[in-house]
């Protein structure tokens, strides 16, 4: 991981990966990689359907690849983790894959975290709306998560709303930093109503400084507030 394997090296990769069925655990993110390279990865592994653990942070996969890859791991008996953060897979490539991790029996998580992971940064990393929904989906499920800092990313409205829903249902979390992530009014108004229906709500703190909370928001951000035991 955060080497200059580039396209050849995953290729060379790849051709390992035909012959060698013991191997179940590569992360090749930061690697440099293209949608094509990183992709050749993944059907050399999905030939044995022995790896466990896939990181493919940063490969510059789009939609299509995304769909390829979704279809690996639903049909994968094997799979527990993987990183498909920080590519260009867009929103409506996010929700098929969180459709599937729902409905998958062993995988545990789409950004690469660990079941015991109790803190988890993103910050300044360059997230999309994307991004948002897949942490969200895993958060929705976590039990062991105490904080995340999304500081400094653009998951957007699309991204505030899904973290909105895992709000609705997670009382873990104690921690989360959503500044300067351009949620605009739609995605604060998410976050706080999502919020005020969970009475199990572990939150204790919000830096809200300079993030443009109007009138409304404020009305909503004081429902919340009134109605929190843990604030």
């Amino acid at each position: 991981r955060a080497n200059r394997v580039g396209p050849e090296g995953a290729k060379a990769l790849a051709e390992m990966l035909k012959f060698n069925t013991a191997v179940n655990s590569l992360d090749v993110g930061l690697n440099n990689l293209d949608e094509e390279a990183a992709l050749g990865i993944v059907r050399a592994a999905r030939q044995h359907d022995r790896m466990t653990s896939l990181g493919l942070g940063n490969c510059g996969i789009g939609p299509s690849g995304a769909k390829e890859i979704a279809e690996y791991v639903q049909g994968s008996t094997a799979m527990a983790s993987i990183n498909l953060l920080r590519n260009d897979i867009g929103v409506e490539a996010a929700k098929e894959l969180v459709t599937i991790f729902r409905q998958h029996k062993s995988l545990k998580t789409l950004c690469g975290l660990k079941p015991e992971q109790t803190e988890a940064s993103f910050a300044h990393q360059g997230l999309q709306p994307a991004d948002g929904i897949l942490i969200a989906a895993d958060l929705k499920f976590n039990t062991a998560l105490r904080s995340l800092d999304l500081f400094n990313c653009s998951v957007g409205a699309e991204g505030a709303k899904a973290l909105a829903e895992m709000l609705k249902v997670n009382a873990a979390v104690k921690s989360i930093n959503l500044r300067d992530n351009r949620l605009g009014t739609e995605g604060w108004y998410a976050i706080f109503h999502a919020l005020c229906d969970n009475n199990d709500s572990k939150i204790e703190s919000w830096d809200l400084s300079g993030q443009g909370l109007g009138p409304e928001l404020a009305k909503a951000l004081a429902e919340y507030v009134k109605g929190s035991a843990a604030m």
